[in-house]
């Protein structure tokens, strides 16, 4: 996944929360909001415009995009995906910032 090395509690978490590779793919590579987490994590998010964008591109499912909105990501500092878990993509988070 583009130099993101899944955890195994993020392979079991994904797993029971029905989360696919191809949505975790999606955020990993174009998500663009990053939301401070401590112990040097943040949270990584697909933004509406980012969505938009690559809907336009064409290049992934309306299907897939719509679920990988949905996302948030956790990652530590050595590129581990520590959990992934479904969010709410109205919610709005304090510290968050476009990357």
């Amino acid at each position: 996944m583009q130099g993101f090395r899944l955890t195994r509690h993020a392979e079991r978490r994904s797993q029971q929360r029905a989360i696919g590779a191809k949505e975790l793919r999606i955020v990993l590579a174009h998500g663009d909001v990053e939301i401070p987490a401590g112990a040097n994590c943040h949270f990584l998010r697909l933004s509406h415009t980012a969505a938009t964008s690559l809907l336009k591109d064409g290049v992934f499912a309306v299907q897939d995009v719509d679920r990988a909105k949905r996302l948030m990501v956790l990652i530590n500092g050595a590129a581990q995906v520590i959990t992934a878990f479904k969010c709410d993509p109205e919610r709005r988070f304090r510290g968050a910032r476009r990357g």
